[in-house]
């Protein structure tokens, strides 16, 4: 999560709210954020992604990776006007972000031996790295060399 004083993430809240780390305690049911946040009297603007990437400074380029993990790309829509001092708790809803690619292959009824040559994608570049805007969940995909 990154918390900041403008809806456009422009103007940090306060030092230490940049890149919070929430995690999931099954056993309490309840999320928890490293470190805790406390909102002052200046409401805030929650911006948040996943995974968690402990090296993320800017919310505009998150390193993210595609992988045959199944591994998800997340990003918390802007959430406004929910810190305010009297608030004790918000929801964030998360969106996905990333898209992945599954090919079915069919025989058709054929039962002798066939090899499949060839795949071709066209549109939009597919690439295993990129980065992720969290502010409207784009992501930029790296240029492969």
């Amino acid at each position: 999560m990154f918390l900041f004083e403008d809806e456009m993430a422009t103007k940090a809240y306060g030092t230490g709210y940049e890149n919070i780390k929430y995690t999931y305690n099954s056993t309490k049911e309840k999320w928890t954020a490293s470190p805790s946040i406390k909102v002052g009297s200046t409401p805030g603007y929650f911006f948040g992604y996943y995974p968690y990437d402990s090296e993320s400074t800017d919310i505009k380029a998150i390193p993210i990776e595609s992988s045959l993990n199944g591994d998800d790309v997340m990003y918390a829509e802007k959430v406004s006007d929910v810190l305010e001092i009297n608030a004790l708790r918000t929801s964030i809803m998360m969106k996905h972000a990333l898209s992945r690619v599954s090919i079915m292959v069919k025989n058709n009824g054929y039962t002798g031996e066939a090899k499949l040559s060839k795949i071709k994608f066209s549109g939009t570049e597919i690439a295993p790295k990129g980065t992720l805007s969290a502010l409207d969940g784009s992501i930029t995909a790296e240029k492969r060399t």
